[in-house]
């Protein structure tokens, strides 16, 4: 901070640094989804004694973009198609996004994964006619656990 109490360029760049850390490290950690698993946090804190000389700010700016796009992307498909967390994760993947982005932002949506288990079954039923037992396999397949398969056979099967 400047004599005026200005922040000069370097000081909000740091500030900036620590706030977005913050901010991912407390989101990007909570458990978000409805399976019931239990999530890791996002981005793992492996920093060096040296990470704030080394990283620089177009590599931080670059990482929160590309998390950033991924969530988007998540939520985009989450509100278009019933995936599985993990039909989600490999969408993304296929699109370019690193495996932890793909994870962070599947974590980091509001999806009901339980309620997309009962939309991708009827999806199912509505091509092919499924036994009950094909379909579980099928859901099973696709990445639905089997708390969320067990929901929506509960649900279609009343």
């Amino acid at each position: 901070m400047s004599k005026d109490g200005k922040f000069n360029f370097v000081d909000g760049l740091a500030l900036g640094i620590v706030l977005t850390s913050i901010v991912c490290l407390t989101n990007c950690g909570k458990k978000v989804d409805n399976a019931g698993d239990t999530t890791s946090q996002c981005v793992e804190t492996t920093a060096s004694p040296y990470s704030e000389i080394t990283a620089s700010p177009y590599e931080e700016k670059t990482k929160n973009t590309e998390l950033e796009n991924a969530i988007e992307s998540a939520e985009a498909y989450s509100n278009v198609f019933a995936y599985s967390k993990k039909e989600l994760i490999e969408q993304l993947k296929y699109e370019g996004f690193s495996e932890d982005i793909a994870e962070c932002a599947a974590k980091s949506i509001n999806a009901n994964w339980k309620e997309n288990c009962v939309r991708s079954a009827y999806s199912y039923l509505e091509i092919i006619s499924y036994s009950k037992e094909e379909l579980i396999e099928q859901l099973d397949y696709v990445g639905f656990t089997p708390e969320e398969i067990d929901y929506a056979m509960n649900q279609i099967y009343k």
